[in-house]
């Protein structure tokens, strides 16, 4: 089923943060960022499923591109200029970068099973940094785009 898949495409790819981010948390909320107090946490993530289409497919398989966002977290606390702040924003890009090329070389870390595959990895794209907590953490999330299939 799709939905197997698309938990074992989280539950693969949050193992591969954890131990890629050793360091980090998981955040409580990944749907709305903003939710979450983060100041006692330091650095932290998420994985979460976004929207996803019909790719094609084959006899007795479809093929679906599924949108999924990596949300890295990181505390900073300015104080007479914005260097943390600076400091804080390269290391969740270079953190990011990290990411990508594990979860792309492992197809995120999802083993192939006769029932349902990633056939893909692909990024797609960084949004724009976000400030909460009264701009002291700064929030990176990440879009990759996972295209997988499944027996009908």
């Amino acid at each position: 089923m799709a939905v197997d898949i698309i938990e074992n495409i989280i539950t693969g790819g949050k193992g591969i943060i954890t131990a890629t981010l050793p360091n980090h948390a998981q955040i409580d909320y990944g749907y709305d960022t903003d939710k979450n107090s983060d100041k006692g946490k330091g650095k932290a993530f998420d994985l979460i499923v976004g929207p996803g289409d019909v790719g094609g497919g084959r006899l007795g398989f479809i093929t679906i591109e599924q949108a999924f966002t990596v949300i890295l977290t990181e505390v900073f606390n300015n104080q007479d200029d914005e260097t943390k702040q600076r400091i804080a924003v390269n290391n969740v890009y270079e953190n990011a970068h990290d990411l990508l090329k594990v979860l792309v070389r492992s197809k995120m870390g999802v083993t192939p099973a006769p029932t349902g595959c990633v056939d893909k990895v692909t990024f797609n794209s960084f949004d724009d940094l976000i400030f909460i907590d009264d701009n002291s953490v700064v929030v990176l999330n990440t879009n990759i785009l996972v295209s997988y299939r499944y027996q009908t």
